[in-house]
């Protein structure tokens, strides 16, 4: 009986291969996923493939729930664009994609659609970042306004807070988030697996307590290298209701203060006889593991009803415009008030070239400023206001006196033998004055009866039995007679 009904089998599965015929397709299949920007799958997607000829296979099918999609195997080698859809999708998105060969399984990389929820959609995230104020357990935190909460999860979002130290976020996805809560000069606070999942998901208070911070600086006077001790130092912060704070200067004008709570301040230094000063100080940074410091600089107080004056002069005394100018010492400077010919205040600059003058009474002034061999400057003042008045650098040029100069010298060969005929060449080094040229006679001397006072280089020459040379010479005392005494001439 089992024989019959096997011989049965074969002969129906014989006749049923021999009626008709099976064609196996030469397609491929094409699988992926979508997901939503944030993250969520885009469940029910929408998936079209467009063939770039006939000879293709137009297909459209839907994403499942996880976001997964595939065609099966019925896709025909060729080059497809495939559009991704979505019903809160900011916009659809169109890739290319070849399919090469039949009979293969391709996997399309993964799509994220661009989504932006409305306020409406998804899950509302708040709440509050507080500090602590004055490190007094009894009191209430303060609203921290300008905190960064950052929500790290499906969706990435972030937020400042508020003057009430408020944040939200509006249409979150679904998920678990980790909250972040930072601002500059405060440790930085969390919250771990927040789970989102209602309309409205609060966040217990963030707490950020302020970092420490080391600061200090000198004081000096306003020269910058003297030190001011005694000087009491305020230390007021420019937000925020913590303690004014206080130090004073040692005997090398520093002060300090440490664990100071970071923050911005203003920093007051005052001493009698000097003029207080605030400046800033950005003390943020609790990353700065040395001492942030601020320097001060007091000038000297002004008397009541009277100006202080302070200035520089320079000149060039290398005549090399590479060069930087130098101070000019020993410059006489005067203050002459308006309508009258005669100084009521007179200084001399320094090695450095500084000047200053105290107790000015307030008026307008001609100030002039002059030394022999240079050519006189003035300037005007109108110190009107009981304040140190900070006057603009003067530039004194080598020039012509009122009184004239006379030089003699003479000139002689490495023998010390007098040199008849050879030429004296004084050339001013600045540009300024006059070139003379003069003879020496049988003795080898030579004389100029008059020529400017200034800076001079002295050429002698005379050739060609001898090499020109070279000499400068300081001649800027004017009514002076100048020995330059025995000059060399070089032999080649």
């Amino acid at each position: 009986m089992r024989k019959v009904l096997l011989i049965a089998t074969v002969l129906l599965l014989a006749i049923g291969l021999t009626g008709c015929t099976i064609n196996i397709l030469p397609a491929a299949t094409l699988q992926g996923t979508i997901q939503l920007e944030g993250g969520a799958p885009a469940s029910n997607a929408k998936v079209t493939l467009t063939p770039a000829s006939a000879a293709g296979t137009s297909w459209m099918g839907y994403a499942d729930a996880t976001g997964a999609w595939t065609t099966g195997r019925a896709i025909r080698p060729e080059a497809y664009t495939i559009k991704f859809e979505h019903p809160l999708a900011d916009t659809p998105v169109t890739i290319t994609y070849d399919v090469l060969m039949p009979y293969k399984t391709y996997i399309v990389p993964l799509q994220t659609l661009p989504y932006t929820p409305s306020e409406g959609e998804g899950s509302k995230v708040s709440g509050t970042v507080v500090w602590d104020h004055d490190g007094n357990p009894a009191t209430a935190m303060l609203p921290l306004m300008g905190a960064l909460v950052t929500l790290d999860g499906p969706t990435v979002r972030t937020a400042y807070t508020d003057a009430t130290g408020s944040y939200k976020m509006l249409g979150l996805l679904p998920g678990t988030y980790d909250v972040y809560g930072e601002k500059d000069g405060y440790a930085s606070a969390s919250y771990m697996d927040v789970a989102v999942a209602g309309t409205e998901v609060p966040v217990p208070p963030l707490v950020l307590v302020q970092d420490k911070v080391d600061v200090g600086g000198y004081v000096y006077e306003d020269d910058g290298v003297t030190a001011i001790p005694g000087a009491t130092i305020t230390l007021t912060p420019v937000y925020g209701a913590y303690a004014v704070l206080h130090a004073t200067t040692d005997a090398l004008g520093f002060w300090s203060k440490d664990d100071v709570k970071a923050g911005w301040y203003k920093v007051k230094a005052e001493k009698a006889g000097y003029v207080t000063e605030t400046v800033d100080l950005d003390a943020m940074d609790s990353r700065i593991t040395t001492r942030i410091t601020a320097d001060i600089l007091l000038p000297g107080a002004v008397a009541p009803g009277a100006a202080n004056a302070e200035g520089q002069v320079i000149w060039d005394n290398d005549g090399d415009p590479l060069t930087d100018m130098v101070g000019l010492t020993d410059v006489k400077v005067s203050f002459i008030p308006e309508g009258d010919t005669l100084p009521i205040a007179i200084s001399y600059t320094d090695v450095a070239g500084y000047w200053s003058v105290a107790d000015l009474p307030l008026g307008t002034y001609t100030v002039t400023m002059e030394k022999t061999g240079f050519i006189k400057q003035e300037m005007n003042l109108d110190a009107t206001l009981a304040a140190t008045y900070t006057m603009d650098t003067v530039i004194l040029v080598p020039g012509a006196t009122t009184e004239p100069i006379s030089v003699s010298g003479k000139v002689f060969d490495p023998t010390d033998t007098p040199v008849v005929s050879c030429m004296v060449i004084f050339e001013p080094m600045f540009d300024w004055g006059y070139t003379r040229i003069t003879y020496t006679n049988e003795e080898g001397k030579f004389t100029i009866p008059s020529m400017i006072a200034g800076y001079y280089t002295v050429t002698l020459s005379k050739s060609p039995a001898y090499v020109d040379t070279y000499y400068d010479v300081d001649l800027t005392v004017g009514g002076e007679s100048y020995d330059l005494g025995v000059l060399v001439i070089q032999t080649p």
